[in-house]
């Protein structure tokens, strides 16, 4: 039957079958336009009707007013392995030669049952050798079918909701909101938004811990599409997290303005090399994240372009002379070598700094170039002694926290902080004294100061009703 037009159809549907008892499915639902033009109000069908509309994005029965959903889950192992074996042995069960190899399959489907059906066609067949190499080659180059279903709700998505999804797949699963949210808005990308996009569409998880999650298929998706960027020369990848990739970039030289982030995890400490020149010709680089790395070869310049630099154990005592930190909003150096000789100039844009087990760190110079500083984390500095005096005029500042540092005897004598939430100085026990508090600081809510040489606190914190000591 051909209607004509949009509001034609909606009259004939609400005309023919509104007084008619029906079950409707309507599947694979992308867009709301369709429920408003298929489904618009109850009243187009008749009493005992039932609707039942799929969709990837949940998002689109929240916009239709639907509120009776359920979410499918992932099948158990058992189903798995009957599922997988049904299109893989044309029976229930695997054979007995092949039950290993099968449950290694199933484990890497992870429950999807998409993924079950095209392996165990694949695999159909063909010999235990042939079900290794291919399960081997699936984890460095997934299954290409499989990837390109999985991509159908990737494709929809709008600029600023791949990249998120781009750099939660190579950098942030298993991290927390908190971290992944300041580091995405440290490269102009909006998480809040993006990241609830992201979880309505089934692409990601958040737990009640905040932890994001996503599925290894969907995430082997993610870096599929990246790693397809240029599939020979990893040095023109937008992104670099598989450690081979990124010492053969280091070693090579082959690092080029392509790359936006990288992110270096070593599954065993190693040493490795790094040339003077090899990071700074990486001028679009926004994100560098390195863990579990020994760097040698002298002096090393940063690219100027940086927002995250997240270097666990730092080899230097200084930031490079030639590195201009405007644009950086994070900077975590956590177990470095650190020592802040000189006070922070130009670091405008600069939100978060975690300097905490910096053991060689004696004292917090001048902080008035960070001005837009929320939070500053000094835990577990044995070394640390003082802090300066212009970090009790931060106006942003929200957390301060100075835990278990065992030399420091200074806080800055007076804060000023309208923002701040929360100062924590458990285990300082050389601090006697702590600070005046000047000024409406309506925000604060904790002080802990457990284990300090504290004697007193001062009479004005008596004016913050809701403050927990």
């Amino acid at each position: 039957m051909k209607l004509g037009n949009v509001d034609k159809g909606i009259n004939i549907i609400k005309d023919r079958l509104c007084r008619k008892r029906v079950l409707l499915v309507i599947d694979n639902v992308d867009d709301v336009e369709q429920l408003q033009a298929l489904v618009g109000g109850f009243d187009w069908f008749g009493p005992g009707s039932r609707i039942i509309i799929t969709t990837r994005d949940k998002h689109l029965l929240t916009a239709h007013e639907i509120g009776l959903t359920y979410e499918v889950k992932k099948l158990n192992h058992i189903e798995s392995l009957q599922l997988f074996s049904w299109n893989a042995f044309k029976r229930s069960e695997p054979k007995d030669t092949y039950l290993d190899i099968s449950n290694r399959a199933v484990c890497y489907a992870e429950g999807l049952p998409l993924a079950l059906t095209i392996l165990g066609s694949d695999l159909c067949g063909r010999s235990i050798h042939q079900w290794e190499s291919a399960l081997d080659k699936y984890k460095r180059t997934p299954n290409r079918k499989v990837q390109d279903i999985l991509r159908i709700s990737f494709d929809g998505l709008e600029e600023n909701e791949k990249e998120i999804f781009l750099y939660i797949a190579c950098f942030f699963k298993g991290e927390i909101m908190e971290y992944t949210s300041k580091a995405l808005r440290a490269c102009d990308l909006h998480p809040v938004i993006g990241i609830a996009v992201l979880v309505d569409k089934s692409l990601i998880n958040l737990d009640e811990k905040g932890v994001l999650s996503m599925h290894d298929l969907i995430q082997d998706m993610g870096k599929e599409i990246v790693r397809q960027e240029s599939p020979m020369d990893p040095g023109k990848r937008s992104r670099l997290w598989y450690y081979e990739d990124v010492l053969q970039v280091l070693s090579d030289g082959t690092g080029t303005d392509k790359i936006q982030g990288i992110m270096l995890s070593l599954p065993e400490k190693q040493e490795v090399q790094l040339k003077t020149q090899d990071l700074k010709k990486m001028r679009n680089l926004r994100m560098l994240i390195i863990r579990n790395a020994d760097f040698f070869g002298g002096h090393v310049s940063l690219p100027n372009n940086l927002r995250l630099l997240d270097w666990e154990e730092y080899p230097s005592t200084f930031l490079p002379s030639d590195f201009h930190p405007e644009k950086i909003v994070m900077l975590e150096l956590r177990r470095s070598h650190i020592t802040l000789d000189k006070l922070f100039k130009n670091y405008a844009n600069m939100t978060s700094l975690n300097l905490s087990s910096c053991e060689s760190l004696q004292n917090i110079p001048d902080v008035s170039g960070i001005p837009n500083l929320e939070q500053i984390i000094l835990e577990d500095c044995t070394s640390l002694v003082e802090i300066h005096e212009t970090l009790g005029s931060l106006d942003k500042l929200v957390y301060l926290g100075v835990e278990r540092c065992t030399e420091l005897k200074k806080l800055p004598s007076v804060l000023n902080l309208p923002s701040l939430s929360c100062i924590a100085l458990n285990g300082c026990s050389q601090l006697e004294n702590f600070p005046y508090l000047l000024g409406k600081m309506e925000n604060l809510r904790i002080i802990e100061a457990e284990e300090t040489a504290i004697k007193e606190l001062p009479s004005s914190l008596a004016n913050f009703s809701n403050l927990e000591v």
